[in-house]
């Protein structure tokens, strides 16, 4: 029985290992304008004014690169129907 519970524990961990592989590689398809603002939104979970801040651009450019790069990440992960933005409270 451990035995069985290890070995799917360790193929889970191949399938999110090789998941952020995809999406490390799609990241690096990205225009660097829409990856580093991708990347402060979704990885470091900063909030669209401070990524405006650390980008020197105003909020609603933020916005519109964050919803580009999301869109392309879905089109290069094979997922063209993903919503284009995540909703949060600092919307």
């Amino acid at each position: 029985m451990r035995g069985r519970r290890n070995a799917v524990l360790a193929e889970g961990a191949r399938d999110l290992c090789g998941q952020r592989l995809d999406v490390d590689a799609a990241l690096a398809t990205l225009p660097p304008e829409f990856r580093v603002a991708v990347v402060l939104r979704d990885l470091c979970d900063l909030d669209y004014a401070a990524i405006a801040e650390v980008l020197e651009v105003p909020p609603g450019t933020v916005r519109s690169r964050i919803a580009r790069g999301r869109a392309l990440l879905a089109e290069v992960l094979g997922n063209p129907e993903a919503p284009t933005g995540r909703r949060s409270s600092d919307e």
